[in-house]
């Protein structure tokens, strides 16, 4: 949720990295009236995780057709400003903005979960089976810190969106109601 953008204040924002916080990030400022936004990612196109090129082809016409510009293969420096950002340097060039958002990566906080001796997969979240247990009995866990089966890749892995976990709890509500 970017309600924390609602602000008036923002008149030029730099978005770092295109998954899926990026891209929210950067259309919701453009939502939220900021006039100059631009996205920025290291890596020749958006969102390699989840987008081929030609899908990210497609989705960086969609953003500059809102307003948002688009810098590809650049990487950040470094953020300029002493008490308040004034802008960015990649490495390329520097754009002024009064706003940075990162958005380059997840992380799941487990540190509770692991202290009662639930189970951790390869990449740091809860284990999960099909129906969200831990290996506790009646300990069940959704949302960004889990890491359930994903159908599509064929493996257990983190699904750090919003829409999942709200499946995940509207699943786990009606299995223990």
């Amino acid at each position: 949720d970017a309600d924390f953008l609602a602000t008036g204040d923002i008149k030029r924002a730099v978005v770092v990295g295109t998954g899926a916080i990026g891209l929210e990030s950067a259309s919701s400022l453009k939502e939220r009236g900021v006039e100059d936004v631009t996205l920025v990612e290291a890596l020749e196109w958006i969102n390699p995780k989840s987008f081929d090129k030609k899908a990210s082809d497609y989705m960086v016409a969609e953003l500059e057709r809102i307003g948002v510009r688009v810098v590809l293969g650049e990487g950040i420096t470094s953020v300029e400003g002493e008490t308040e950002v004034t802008g960015v340097h990649t490495s390329k060039q520097f754009i002024p903005c009064d706003t940075v958002v990162w958005g380059i990566g997840m992380r799941p906080v487990t540190d509770l979960a692991a202290s009662m001796g639930v189970d951790l997969g390869n990449a740091g979240g809860i284990k999960v089976d099909e129906l969200m247990r831990t290996n506790l009995a009646d300990v069940y866990a959704v949302g960004d810190c889990t890491e359930p089966y994903d159908m599509f890749f064929q493996k257990y892995m983190p699904n750090m969106l919003w829409r999942t976990a709200t499946e995940q709890g509207m699943l786990v509500g009606q299995l223990v109601t």
